[in-house]
């Protein structure tokens, strides 16, 4: 039963952590803003149609980079769906498979975070009987 609990105490720790680099990392291989090409500003217009191609470039430009952001935040956004998914899986799996009891923290009703399991301390699950002294009769 104590390495049940410690491996429940390290799980319920390496979860979320692993969750959090997840979806701070948003994708793995993510693309890179760099497709998006600035353009250059020449010193000066020679014609006002060079200055209203340059004004299109700019536009051109600040779109890429839009739809780049709103692209990233999309991922983002799935990353920490499936994040809070796989949460909500390994709560309902730690209660109704390994009959752990969650308490709500402080969090949990902020933000979906994984509830903190009710178990023995690392140390309490590791504490092994001593025997009493014997007394001399």
């Amino acid at each position: 039963m104590a390495l049940l609990t410690r491996l429940v105490i390290k799980t319920s720790i390496a979860l979320p952590l692993l969750l959090a680099s997840a979806i701070t990392q948003a994708h793995f291989f993510s693309e890179s803003p760099n497709s998006c090409k600035a353009p250059k500003k020449p010193l000066k217009f020679v014609t006002e149609l060079d200055e209203q191609l340059f004004e299109r470039q700019v536009d051109e430009y600040r779109g890429c980079l839009e739809k780049f952001v709103t692209r990233q935040n999309d991922a983002m956004d799935k990353h920490k769906a499936g994040a809070e998914k796989a949460v909500l899986a390994w709560k309902d799996y730690a209660e109704n498979v390994l009959n752990l009891k969650f308490k709500e923290t402080e969090t949990d009703t902020d933000t979906k975070t994984e509830p903190q399991a009710e178990v023995d301390t690392p140390a309490e699950a590791e504490t092994v009987p001593q025997r009493a002294p014997e007394t001399s009769q």
